[in-house]
């Protein structure tokens, strides 16, 4: 008997080397498990990496009219994080399109890719993570062996990859007579794709003049549509293009007048291609240019290039409506451009060069005043960045860094822009500019393209890191009055061969959620099926909880444990011991998990399995599997108790760097290679009086050698206080025992928020509740509580925590109740499934997760359906508003997909801050998942 429900992608705490240790959590009546996702403080990671050959040249791009490169972060961690750049390596004439990838510490991974097409030269200029876990890569071609001379043929390549960069397919387009050139690929929401550039016929041609070239792909890269835009008068060059929230596209790029100056565009035209409106800005004998352009939270368009020898950036509102134009200069007589923008929240982020020798990165308001401006470059060195993404608490950059040779270079920042090192505060003089012009513009034929052979190739670069450092704000309960606090991952020493020292650098502690006892990637199954795991580049993106319950009739039962190395080096070989104890507020180490029996009774807690970890390379993961043997249920009354586990991992250089001792959370806040999880499941029929219903047994101690106080505390945790609480639907009872309960009557029933129920147990009438009770030296007392659902469902949720606490325990009991999720209110709703308990839940099997969540801006959902199916994905209120649509009823074959919400609504404005409803919805059925947005 199972109920299917999503398990979340957590990514998990930090450990020398970042592993995770996780823990597991299950009670007698389970039959599902899904867990919200603990609010958390994420490592915050900054550094400095280059990327070259000394034999060659790594450039990120070659000139600023040929577009930016970019640094892409696929589809925002979804696969396990890192980073992909794009640009050529050695001269011009032979010229390859080169790619890098690295890890979320800058790591690179596995060797660099070159992309050539036969003997000619090639230029890569943009790179896009799709939906499916690959990347499309843009570049040009010539078949004269160049990409410098305009009056050349030239053509553009489009080559589609998997997420290790295997050529699924590729494009070749090009007349063979003109010149066709390309700076920017977005990929759809019909899953094709949209190229930018130019073409300029030498002959004539078109126009006689370069036009503005958009090429619309479908999904196999086969021409959809092909359009050339241009006014007869002057050159059109398109250097950024994205999609619009109406399906439409809005471009960005440069105009030549051949009058001894150019100036910046931005265009919008309609999803097929018609054009809407074109505006000009710009001196008009200076050399302007925008190279990016992003839409902005009220649904307008930012674009940031140079006026002049000045960073230029551009607002219009969504109808071309002109709203602000800003130059920024750095030094007198320097040149400063800005080559990328993308939206950040309400603000967005520019990055490009300073004083002819620096990246930079500013962050504007919506108004384009500076909120910062950082400027990065090694120690006699030059370098330019080329593209920015939002990263993991922070930003990072990509581009080129000179010392005589040219390498890639990539910069993590914090959100402030700090780097680490080699960073310094960049003053800019900000001018206030003029409006622009409209100019109409036509639409001229032209025909494309052949097919094309393109061979990829690995080769080697080295890699220098500049600097690297990891912080980890902590956060502890805060009922302890303890956090956040910032803990930093610095460089190791060397050892005598100059290799860094293992030395288990990461201080403690690494704790991400609010309680010790809560995290989330442990789990149980009954079946040696690795819980279903979908992996992507080696992650875990979200696993299938099926038959969660331990079921000691089948022997044995396995538990899988998840562990990434976040860090920049291998991790060392080490053992995982995993420990089992009987749910309780005060579990001592190692009293508490190793052997332990109470006055002769049952085993109440041991060692449930160990297994060896090998060496896990950076930004990787492994799923450790531990077969177990669960307790024997007639020792405990028929019924397995509810049951908590413990992981640690060891390694020869990686000991415990805290000072253990007998108190379990503190151990566990403060040695990153300890997890715990102790969370008992409450299922409906456990509140219905159902078949498995009954009374949810913890165990509460006094270890001391004297009476004390042992008084509980039980709480909604905060992240929770905006749904209907229990108590206002149905009941909850403290069941204490005779003894205990006759003990509070006799001492004047002390507490808050509880009254008597005169039949020997307690109730709970409000938030925070308190009972006082005091137990013996050295003993302990089996509390029961019990969930009583009389008034319904709760408003539109799948999942409830209850916190059970004991003054001067060590740690504590989440109670997590499952409900039948209730419709939003308004609009025409489909009808959700509600499963029969022992069947699979209507959507038969599909799973539904977002991460991160909460989120402060993007996250990104992702779904799985076992079968061939039409599939929706789409955002509510709770007042059950149709907020947005992601995914409209696309036939999708069987598999997990992702998809990233930006956080904004139809029209691209940024939702504020609160609950939102993200369904997945089949023919089969639908799913209902709870994210929060945390502005």
């Amino acid at each position: 008997m199972s109920n299917t429900t999503p398990f979340p992608r957590i990514r998990i705490r930090p450990g020398r080397i970042i592993r995770t240790l996780l823990l597991a959590f299950f009670g007698p009546a389970l039959c599902a498990i899904s867990l919200s996702a603990q609010p958390g403080f994420p490592l915050v990671r900054r550094f400095q990496h280059t990327y070259g050959d000394a034999a060659t040249k790594e450039y990120s791009e070659h000139a600023p009219s040929d577009g930016v490169a970019k640094c892409s972060h696929p589809l925002e961690y979804t696969r396990g994080g890192g980073y992909i750049m794009i640009g050529d390596n050695s001269d011009y004439g032979s010229s390859k399109i080169l790619t890098v990838r690295a890890t979320l510490t800058g790591s690179q991974i596995g060797p660099a890719r070159t992309y050539v097409a036969g003997s000619f030269g090639t230029q890569g200029t943009d790179i896009h993570a799709t939906a499916d876990g690959g990347y499309a890569i843009l570049g040009n071609r010539d078949a004269f062996g160049t990409v410098s001379s305009a009056s050349l043929p030239g053509e553009i390549l489009v080559i589609k990859t998997d997420g290790n960069g295997n050529v699924a397919w590729r494009k070749q387009y090009g007349s063979g007579t003109c010149r066709e050139q390309a700076y920017s690929i977005t990929q759809t929401k019909d899953g094709g794709y949209m190229v930018a550039g130019y073409v300029e016929c030498p002959t004539g041609g078109i126009t006689g003049v370069g036009d503005l070239l958009l090429i619309k792909l479908n999904a196999n890269g086969s021409v959809a549509w092909y359009k050339a835009y241009n006014d007869f008068q002057w050159n059109y060059v398109a250097n950024s293009v994205q999609q619009t929230s109406d399906g439409g596209y809005v471009v960005a790029g440069k105009i030549d007048k051949y009058n001894g100056g150019t100036q910046g565009f931005i265009m919008k035209v309609k999803g097929d291609g018609t054009f809407q409106w074109l505006r000009d800005f710009g001196g008009s004998s200076t050399n302007d240019a925008f190279y990016s352009v992003a839409i902005a939270a009220d649904g307008g368009y930012v674009a940031t290039g140079n006026l002049g020898a000045d960073i230029y950036a551009v607002k219009v509102l969504s109808g071309g409506t002109f709203s602000w134009a800003k130059s920024y200069a750095g030094t007198s007589g320097t040149l400063d451009i800005g080559y990328d923008v993308k939206r950040n929240g309400e603000n967005v982020v520019i990055a490009g060069m300073a004083n002819n020798s620096k990246a930079f990165l500013m962050r504007l308001h919506s108004d384009g005043t500076i909120d910062f401006s950082k400027a990065y470059a090694p120690p006699g060195a030059t370098s330019v960045a080329r593209s920015v993404v939002i990263a993991e608490q922070g930003y990072a950059i990509s581009g080129d860094v000179s010392t005589g040779n040219s390498d890639f270079y990539l910069v993590k920042t914090d959100a402030d822009g700090d780097s680490y090192c080699n960073t310094e505060n960049l003053t800019l003089n900000v001018t206030t500019q003029g409006d622009g012009a409209w100019i109409g513009m036509s639409t001229p034929s032209h025909s494309l393209p052949a097919s094309d052979d393109v061979t990829p190739a690995a080769i080697g670069l080295g890699e220098a890191q500049l600097c690297y450092k990891q912080e980890y704000p902590v956060y502890r309960d805060a009922s302890l009055n303890d956090g956040p606090y910032n803990h930093t991952f610095t460089n190791g020493g060397t050892g005598s061969n100059g290799n860094p020292t293992k030395s288990d650098p990461v201080p403690e502690p690494a704790v991400l959620s609010g309680h010790a006892w809560t995290t989330e990637s442990v789990w149980v199954r009954d079946a040696q099926d690795n819980a279903l795991i979908s992996r992507t580049n080696g992650s875990l993106y979200e696993h299938e909880l099926v038959n969660e319950t331990p079921r000691f009739e089948l022997g044995t039962n396995y538990i899988y444990a998840f562990i990434t190395n976040h860090s920049d080096q291998a991790t060392d070989p080490g053992t995982l011991n995993v420990y089992w104890s009987v749910a309780s507020t005060n579990l001592a180490w190692p009293m508490h998990w190793n052997n332990y029996t109470s006055d002769n009774g049952p085993v109440l807690g041991d060692i449930a399995g160990t297994t060896q970890i090998p060496s896990i390379a950076p930004g990787e993961s492994y799923v450790a599997e531990i077969p177990w043997t669960t307790p024997d249920p007639v020792a405990y009354g028929g019924t397995t108790p509810p049951i908590s586990l413990l992981a640690r991992y060891e390694s020869e250089t990686d000991r415990m760097t805290f000072a253990e001792g007998s108190n379990t959370e503190d151990n566990a806040i403060n040695n990153n290679n300890i997890v715990w999880r102790n969370v008992v499941i409450v299922s409906p029929d456990d509140m219905t009086g159902g078949p498995t219903g009954g009374t949810k047994n913890i165990v509460i101690r006094n270890t001391q050698a004297q009476s004390a106080a042992a008084d509980l505390s039980l709480s909604i945790p905060v992240e929770e206080a905006d749904i209907n609480p229990l108590f206002t639907q149905g009941n909850i009872r403290v069941d204490p025992g005779t003894t205990l309960y006759q003990q509070w009557v006799n001492a004047g029933r002390p507490g808050q928020n509880v009254e008597d129920n005169l039949d020997g147990t307690i109730r709970i009438t409000g938030d925070d509740a308190k009972i006082g009770i005091t137990l013996a030296a050295n003993s302990e007392a089996t509390i029961g509580i019990r969930f009583e659902n009389t008034g319904g469902l709760l408003p539109f949720d799948e999942y409830y925590h209850y916190d059970v606490t004991q003054a001067n325990g060590i740690g504590g009991v989440t109670f997590e109740l499952q409900f039948p999720a209730e419709e939003p209110q308004g609009g025409e709703q489909p009808k959700t499934v509600t499963p029969e308990r022992g069947e699979s839940e209507g959507i038969a099997g599909g799973m539904l997760a977002a991460h991160p969540n909460p989120a402060t801006s993007a996250t990104v959902i992702g779904y799985h359906v076992p079968v061939a199916t039409q599939a929706s994905i789409t955002i509510y209120d709770m007042s059950g508003n149709l907020v947005r649509t992601l995914v409209a009823g696309r036939e999708v074959p069987a598999g997990t997909y992702n998809v990233q919400w930006d956080g904004a609504d139809a029209t691209g404005t940024l939702v504020g801050s609160g609950i939102y409803i993200y369904r997945l919805q089949t023919p089969l059925g639908i799913l209902n998942r709870r994210l929060t947005i945390v502005r």
